[in-house]
């Protein structure tokens, strides 16, 4: 045993030093993992405090006078608010005193005077219309958007410029700019109006629904602009776009 102990000592003796540099390599390389998981938190998540929220299920709508956190892990969106948890679609959030709207999943910038150029935007990426002119802003983008809208690859758009609704039957309805729509596979058609702060929905619709923009017009029941006599269909997997940038 004392020959164990003698060889221990002259080991750690002749070692000292690669020991130090190896523990101290060790101890850096699990402060790096537990920053990079912190940074990586703060980039899953998006706080927001002392700021009044609403966001629309449908026709009812939903007032957040407290802080809220939405956060985004593996693809599922959730929001987090007094102990309760709901999973999140695609539908936005708004400031209730400021122009301003949130975007908790990842949607496509849509250019129609470009030949429908699509463009990503990631989860969390906020409309600030507070000023003259709206902006995208997300982690280091800061782009000025006009002549577009926005689309979640699904149902959903939300239309930065007035357009007009246009239905099988005849009828239009004009939206405000900032105002969406949700047009699902079985006929349902929702509509949120910003400047009335309205939502209405309109059941078992049959035939195709347009909507008539600035020099554009979109056909929401195959997600397509169309260009004279032909229609380019809108991108639906937003992985395969690159960043707006």
């Amino acid at each position: 045993m004392k020959k164990v102990m003698k060889k221990l000592k002259l080991f750690f003796k002749k070692h000292f030093i690669k020991i130090l540099i190896g523990l101290a390599v060790l101890l850096i390389g699990i402060g790096v993992i537990f920053m990079l998981r912190q940074v990586e938190k703060e980039l899953e998540t998006y706080t927001v405090e002392d700021a009044s929220m609403y966001q629309y299920f449908g026709t009812q709508k939903f007032m957040y006078d407290t802080s809220l956190t939405i956060s985004n892990e593996k693809e599922i969106t959730e929001l987090k608010v007094n102990d309760e948890v709901v999973e999140l679609d695609s539908d936005p959030f708004y400031y209730q005193k400021e122009k301003k709207v949130i975007f908790p999943k990842d949607m496509s910038v849509v250019f129609p005077k470009s030949n429908g150029l699509q463009r990503r935007v990631p989860y969390f990426t906020v409309l600030d219309g507070t000023g003259v002119d709206s902006y995208l802003t997300n982690r280091g983008l800061n782009y000025l958007i006009e002549n577009a809208f926005l689309y979640d690859g699904n149902d959903l758009y939300f239309f930065i410029e007035e357009v007009t609704i246009q239905l099988p039957d005849g009828r239009t309805i004009p939206l405000s700019p900032y105002s969406y729509l949700i047009f699902n596979y079985n006929g349902e058609l929702m509509v949120y109006d910003y400047k009335n702060d309205t939502a209405f929905v309109e059941e078992n619709v049959v035939g195709d629904v347009f909507v008539l923009g600035d020099g554009y017009q979109l056909n929401v029941s195959i997600d397509g602009i169309i260009y004279a006599e032909n229609t380019r269909l809108l991108m639906k997997n937003l992985n395969y776009l690159d960043n707006l940038s």
